[in-house]
């Protein structure tokens, strides 16, 4: 697994926080006081516009009542679906492109 991707990696981050809070059932102020991260920080990582330090994941993890390996492997998980996906629609975006590009070129060679 590449983490060369930020588009990604906070696309990945995002469903990784948005699904475990609401699988258990705890608010973003509950989860706020739990891991003294303030509530507007964890909205911005459920909207992909910050990433957590080392530290901030690690409180996050506790938070949510996993530990930073349990999360790391959730995450991990969530991001290499999230990047299989968009190379596969970046090929697929390719191969329609060259597919355009070739019976173009036809189109002009028979007409």
């Amino acid at each position: 697994m590449k983490l060369d991707d930020h588009e990604v990696f906070c696309s990945a981050f995002r469903k990784l926080v948005i699904g475990i809070r609401r699988d258990s059932l705890v608010t973003q102020r509950q989860l706020s006081k739990i891991s003294g991260l303030t509530r507007q920080f964890i909205s911005m990582l459920e909207c992909g516009k910050r990433i957590p330090s080392f530290e901030t994941f690690c409180a996050l993890a506790m938070g949510l009542d996993m530990t930073p390996v349990e999360l790391l492997e959730r995450f991990s998980a969530i991001y290499e679906a999230e990047y299989m996906a968009k190379n596969r629609r970046l090929r697929e975006r390719s191969k329609v492109a060259e597919y355009i590009r070739n019976t173009s070129g036809r189109n002009l060679l028979e007409s």
